[in-house]
């Protein structure tokens, strides 16, 4: 089994300009990582990784349609 770790910035320290982030660990390497403020500017191993799941698309139901 492969030691996985998310960690997610919820409350950053706003003094020393730090931002809500998300960072992913897999034996004890850093995958991916972002900041919630700059979604484009990913870093780790593989930093594309999440790229689809936090791209903010509307849903289907969130169309309105016109007759």
């Amino acid at each position: 089994m492969r030691p996985e770790l998310v960690v997610l910035v919820t409350e950053p320290c706003i003094a020393k300009a730090h931002s809500p982030a998300f960072a992913y660990y897999r034996d004890g390497r850093l995958i991916t990582a972002f900041s919630f403020e700059t979604l484009s500017h990913s870093v780790g191993d593989e930093p594309g990784l999440l790229t689809g799941g936090y791209s903010a698309r509307p849903s289907p139901e969130s169309k309105s349609s016109t007759k």
